[in-house]
């Protein structure tokens, strides 16, 4: 997958992720991204922290 493709689909993920948390997505780099919660807090969250938060281990668990 070309740089480009990846940056588009990664974007995707951290958005999807953002709606899902109620969230602002603030910025995207290659393997992180910084978001801002509806309480004012502010997160910068890795790659591999967002497979935890996914698979609800991790700080910031969504729920159903």
């Amino acid at each position: 997958m070309g740089n480009e493709a990846y940056m588009e689909e990664w974007r995707r993920i951290c958005a999807a992720y953002c709606r899902k948390a109620d969230a602002e997505l603030l910025f995207v780099n290659t393997d992180n991204f910084g978001v801002q919660y509806g309480d004012g807090s502010f997160r910068h969250i890795y790659a591999d922290e967002l497979a935890q938060i996914l698979d609800g281990g991790g700080k910031n668990e969504l729920s159903e």
